[in-house]
């Protein structure tokens, strides 16, 4: 797995990214399709969406601006690269255990067959007022995998598939950069609220933990007590009638329900039955698991998984 540091400002750390990943970059575009032409068609969805984000997140205009300095790629293409909702997403499984014995967060980091290990890093940004570690997509804006604080605050991100129709909006993954910097859980809600996206959070602080839905701007939250898991469609009560979701994620959901009680979280989210549609998914499977992470905050640890095997541990 790849890792190293940038710092400085918002623009400068997206022009270190982009010299760092820029390989990486102009391979993803070239496996997703995302060309001139492609952004041609969605333009003038582009253009409103870039100019809400200079209204909402100046800053991470400016990081993305930046990383198209610093890779030579041409800006609209990574804006567009952020646009989940306009195209590429990933599906991921998590896992809460929060009971008085322990305290953990488990996730898979999974993204669509096409995407490789080698096109994603941990990234530790040291910005003028917050320092955080984020799982890094080439050409992505930190936060929409897997992400921890020098504050505690820990998240963890579940694209959520849904046919219910989206709108040009502020694209998910820039609500999601901004909660990196959230120093507390309700500074988290509040970035959401002032955001839009289609995702699902685990956010968490010691030994509290929220998942929250999102579908653009409605949210809906839940304290997380005891067992509590997660994949990539709404099942949040307040969207469930009427927003539906994909196969895969259905069917690692059932899995999970399965397991949950009876198996440790890791050994869950290891689980290969029912390929091509399984929890940890491999090459030639619907998905592809990339990492995995398991967040201990009482004991100030994380450990990330590139294999189920090899693991490297860090602090929080």
């Amino acid at each position: 797995m790849k890792t190293f540091t940038v710092k400085g400002t918002n623009f400068n750390i997206g022009v270190q990214l982009g010299k760092k990943l820029k390989k990486e970059i102009a391979a993803r575009l070239k496996v997703l399709k995302i060309t001139s032409p492609a952004v041609a068609k969605q333009k003038s969805a582009l253009e409103l969406i870039h100019h809400l984000c200079l209204r909402k997140f100046p800053f991470y205009v400016e990081e993305l601006q930046g990383y198209s300095q610093g890779s030579g790629i041409d800006y609209w293409q990574l804006l567009l690269l952020n646009c989940p909702e306009l195209g590429t997403d990933h599906g991921c499984s998590s896992i809460v255990v929060n009971t008085k014995e322990q305290t953990l967060l488990a996730h898979n980091e999974d993204a669509a067959n096409a995407e490789k290990k080698q096109y994603c890093a941990l990234v530790k940004f040291v910005l003028p007022k917050v320092t955080f570690h984020s799982y890094v997509y080439a050409g992505e804006l930190a936060g929409n995998a897997f992400s921890w604080n020098s504050q505690g605050v820990y998240v963890a991100v579940n694209y959520l598939h849904a046919e219910k129709k989206k709108r040009a909006t502020l694209p998910s993954y820039f609500t999601a950069r901004a909660l990196c910097e959230a120093r507390e859980l309700q500074q988290a809600v509040e970035i959401l609220r002032r955001g839009s996206s289609v995702l699902h959070y685990f956010i968490g602080k010691k030994d509290r933990l929220i998942s929250v839905e999102q579908w653009q701007e409605e949210l809906s939250l839940i304290d997380v007590k005891g067992q509590y898991f997660h994949t990539s469609h709404y099942i949040h009560g307040k969207f469930t009638a009427e927003i539906s979701g994909d196969e895969h994620s259905f069917k690692r959901y059932e899995r999970m329900k399965e397991l949950m009680g009876s198996a440790p979280p890791l050994t869950i989210l290891f689980d290969t039955k029912n390929r091509p549609y399984s929890i940890y998914s491999q090459e030639k499977d619907v998905k592809r698991t990339l990492a995995t992470v398991v967040f201990y905050p009482l004991q100030k640890k994380v450990r990330i998984y590139e294999s189920k095997k090899k693991f490297k541990e860090f602090g929080m």
